[in-house]
């Protein structure tokens, strides 16, 4: 009995609560062990998905326009404001489901909805039904990073988190090549209209996987400090009060925002661009392009998860100095792309520019996971979200869309290049506000413990 007893673990593991239902909670009192590979294979694969029905709209975007009678700035809109206003309103009231019961659910349900809702946008008449079955996608991609970052931070410790996280984001650029060869051949062969039905309903088959196959974690159970119960929800106002108290918080919010400002307008009108200026066909679009996001974005945040548990170990601040750096570098690369006149010049700036431009995303949400408690991880990481989406994916499409419209009657068809080419000055900004995080970042780091 004496034997028997020592063997028992200091604390109760494996209590259902949160909501999940009896036997799916996962016990593992440590990260080690495959079932958690499984778990970040299950939430890479539905960012994935997410990016593929993201990506759609905008490699079909010449077709749609024609088909619809669009503008440059109804489709900047499509992809930017109403996209961005509606995942980022409808992100920090589902994460906080997430904070409070199964995670699990919450995610099963955002990919099973968001897929029917791109499959639902093939059948759109106007501009309005099309709008709306966005909006529809917006709400259920709204889902799935900031729940997924908190099933990351209970499934691998600390030192190896931003590489999790890293792992997980290159679903982002997987899922854009995989958008725009996919959408680009099926526009070729069929029409805008088959290539988001036939690409939407797949996703259904990933969120019965999730719902059946992923175990809910103990909350807080890798950390640092571990609990001995359950942590009690905090309320919004609390989480929302003490993310303001971090002065890191804040600048790596700006940071990442000004950063998407541009990568959002560069996702949408890459392929008009191309399409457009370089008069490449929609096939040859996808696979060019596709092969540049797709390469050039794995590499940079893998790299960024990588060197970030790396230099992070011997300095912290690194977790913002790598993400400000890159943003530095990769501003001179987004303009040479866009001004270039040889589509092989634009073609291979754009390199850089992508891989240097995503290396922020895993420093910076593994320190947004490291800077609150565990029951406020995933509204951490949505509110985090939201503000990158309302100040970068709001208004950079639609303000290069209408500066291109703006520009059109004296630069015609250059006038998008030069719109596009005008985003590297988001990018020097934001490595300003990084190097402020950074100042800022071990003081708020210690708040914490």
């Amino acid at each position: 009995m004496t034997g028997a007893a020592s063997r028992e673990p200091a604390e109760p593991r494996g209590a259902a609560y949160d909501g999940a239902p009896p036997g799916t909670i996962a016990t593992l009192p440590d990260d080690r062990g495959v079932y958690k590979w499984w778990v970040l294979t299950l939430l890479t694969l539905a960012y994935v998905i997410s990016m593929i029905d993201r990506q759609l709209p905008f490699i079909l975007a010449e077709a749609i326009k024609s088909d619809l009678g669009l503008s440059d700035a109804q489709i900047g809109l499509l992809g930017g404001l109403l996209f961005a206003a509606f995942y980022s309103i409808c992100g920090i009231p589902i994460a906080r489901l997430a904070d409070i019961h199964s995670r699990r659910t919450v995610l099963a349900s955002a990919v099973g909805f968001w897929c029917v809702m791109t499959a639902i946008g093939g059948f759109a008449a106007n501009f309005v039904q099309l709008a709306l079955s966005r909006v529809g996608v917006a709400i259920g991609e709204a889902g799935c990073t900031p729940v997924a970052h908190s099933l990351i931070a209970d499934y691998f410790r600390a030192n190896r988190r931003a590489t999790a996280i890293a792992i997980f984001s290159i679903g982002g650029p997987i899922g854009s090549m995989l958008g725009l060869l996919l959408g680009g051949w099926i526009s070729d062969v069929s029409s805008w209209r088959a290539a988001l039905l036939w690409i939407g309903l797949p996703g259904l088959v990933l969120s019965a996987l999730i719902m059946l196959t992923l175990r809910e974690p103990e909350r807080g159970r890798l950390d640092e400090k571990p609990r001995h119960e359950a942590p009690s929800a905090a309320r919004l106002v609390d989480v929302f009060r003490l993310l303001w108290s971090r002065k890191s918080f804040r600048h790596m919010a700006m940071g990442c925002g000004l950063y998407a400002f541009g990568a959002s307008a560069k996702v949408a009108f890459s392929p008009m661009f191309l399409m457009r200026v370089h008069e490449l066909s929609p096939s040859e679009t996808g696979m060019m392009l596709g092969a540049v996001v797709g390469v050039s974005g794995i590499v940079g945040t893998l790299a960024g998860g990588t060197l970030g548990d790396l230099l992070g170990k011997r300095d912290r601040r690194w977790y913002m100095w790598l993400p400000g750096i890159s943003l530095l570098v990769a501003a001179p690369c987004l303009a040479v792309a866009f001004l270039a006149s040889d589509v092989t010049v634009a073609l291979v700036a754009l390199v850089p520019s992508y891989g240097l431009g995503i290396l922020f995303i895993a420093p910076t949400f593994a320190m947004a996971q490291a800077l609150v408690p565990a029951q406020m991880r995933a509204t951490a990481s949505a509110v985090l979200m939201a503000l990158m989406f309302l100040i970068g994916n709001s208004f950079g499409p639609t303000i290069v869309g209408g500066l291109s419209d703006l520009m059109a009657p004296r630069a015609g068809e250059l006038s998008l290049s030069y719109a596009l080419a005008l985003t590297a000055i988001t990018n020097v900004w934001g490595f300003v506000h990084y190097l402020l995080a950074a100042v800022h970042l071990r003081a708020d780091l210690e708040s914490v413990k």
